[in-house]
C-alpha cells in the first residue's frame, strides 16, 4: 500500500491498497450477481477510480471475484479488526 497524500489524494483514505496486496473482505450474505461470501484475506487484483456521492473513490476488485468491486473507503477502517478476527482464513464465495 501506498500513502495517499498530495493534492489528488482522495477523501478519508489513509493508504492505498495496489495490485498483489493482502486485503481483508467482510463476510456478505448476498453480493448481487456474485452471490454470499466468507470473509477472510483477499489479495487485490485492480484499482479502478470512480466517483462516490460526487466525491473521487476508489474501487478494489479481488482475485476470485471477478464480478464484485468494493468501495476502498467503506473498507479500510475495519482493516484491522478483520486481519484480527478472520486470522489467516482466506475470502472465498460460501459453500466452498
Amino acid at each position: 500500500m501506498r500513502a495517499n497524500v498530495g493534492p489528488d489524494a482522495y477523501p478519508g483514505i489513509l493508504a492505498i491498497p495496489e495490485v498483489g496486496d493482502t486485503i481483508y473482505l467482510p463476510t456478505l450474505e448476498d453480493l448481487g450477481r456474485g452471490g454470499e461470501m466468507q470473509g477472510g484475506a483477499a489479495v487485490v487484483a485492480s484499482v479502478e477510480e470512480g466517483v462516490s456521492c460526487g466525491e473521487p473513490a476508489l474501487y478494489v476488485r479481488a482475485v476470485g471475484f471477478p464480478d464484485a468491486c468494493w468501495r476502498w473507503q467503506s473498507l479500510e477502517a475495519d482493516q484491522a479488526a478483520w486481519r484480527a478476527a478472520y486470522g489467516g482464513q482466506t475470502a472465498r464465495p460460501a459453500g466452498e
